[in-house]
């Protein structure tokens, strides 16, 4: 489990006075790859089916 976890870009953590963690190997501001061609919308969601002006 921990090779696979590693191999997802998670580090651990020895511990070292405050415990054992764990900490992300990409930084928080890495771009998440997405298509947006492959956006699934169905088509009972296309239409309104809630009266005018409702919704807020």
């Amino acid at each position: 489990m921990k090779h696979a976890l590693e191999g997802g870009g998670v580090i651990f953590i020895p511990e070292n006075g405050g415990g054992a963690g764990v900490r992300l190997a990409k930084s928080a501001n890495a771009s998440i790859d997405t298509n947006e061609t492959e956006t699934v919308q169905y088509e009972e969601y296309l239409e309104n089916d809630a009266p005018p002006g409702a919704g807020g």
